[in-house]
């Protein structure tokens, strides 16, 4: 009974964290795009204050979500930055180390042939 109770939590927490995903958009609500379609000169003042309420929320949404897109587009430019400099890093190191055993093979490689010829 325990295990199935788990895992029936388990999938009430992944579905719900699933379900915050989906963002509500005013700008889709379906009586502000009907709205939208009417001159305003034929609303009445009920539709004008809704319209006019979720004129505000649409431009705020939309605002937020080029800040979003913008945010995201650095963060991606920061990460392909950062990928690059690790990437260069890493080809430097392994330079440096074929360096430094090729470096330290001729310096043993001089020492044994002098060392055969004493």
């Amino acid at each position: 009974m325990k295990k199935i109770t788990g895992s029936l939590i388990a999938f009430f927490i992944v579905f719900l964290s699933e379900a915050q995903t989906v963002t509500y958009s005013p700008c889709t609500d379906s009586l502000y795009v009907a709205l939208k379609k009417k001159p305003l000169s034929e609303m009445n003042e009920r539709e004008f204050n809704y319209f006019s309420q979720k004129d505000k929320e649409c431009s705020t949404f939309m605002l937020l979500k080029q800040q979003e897109q913008k945010s995201n587009e650095v963060i991606r430019q920061q990460q392909a930055e950062t990928d690059k400099i690790i990437k260069d890093s890493k080809k430097s190191a392994s330079k440096g180390i074929a360096r430094w055993f090729l470096g330290w093979g001729v310096i043993l490689g001089v020492i044994y042939f002098v060392a055969k010829l004493l």
